[in-house]
């Protein structure tokens, strides 16, 4: 709620306007995104396969599910902002990044096999869903 003085035309005070606002659209939509929230991190935070959000721009993990971590062996702390090719097994990386990049063009959907590179410096087989800028990964094999 505001207020302000109403004035005559002598300046003197003769009233007061009030104004409200009424919050409960907001209120309303506010609750809705934090359900959101929740039934994302729900499912992302327990999924039996690796997850990360990918910048499309600059290829750097901004967010990775615990199965993604226990793939590599990383910490979520210690993976978060490197870039998308860092992990990946360098035998097929330029082709691996050409799918990447053309998914990013296309804003479609694009599935492949790779392989990343995990802490120990051991190769995984995944396979890679890539539909804008989440990318889903399961263990082949």
């Amino acid at each position: 709620m505001q207020y302000a003085p109403v004035r005559n035309e002598k300046y003197q005070i003769i009233g007061v306007l009030f104004t409200a606002r009424d919050i409960n659209e907001s209120k309303y939509v506010l609750e809705e995104l934090k359900l959101s929230e929740f039934r994302f991190h729900a499912i992302f935070d327990q999924a039996p396969m690796g997850i990360a959000l990918v910048e499309s721009a600059t290829e750097n993990l901004l967010q990775v599910n615990p199965f993604f971590c226990k793939i590599l062996g990383y910490e979520s702390e210690e993976i978060l902002y490197r870039n998308f090719a860092e992990i990946m097994h360098s035998e097929n990386i330029q082709q691996s990044l050409v799918n990447l990049h053309s998914l990013a063009e296309k804003n479609d959907k694009i599935s492949f096999e790779n392989k990343l590179v995990n802490l120990k410096g051991e190769c995984n087989k995944i396979a890679i869903v890539r539909n804008r800028d989440i990318v889903i990964f399961d263990i082949v094999g």
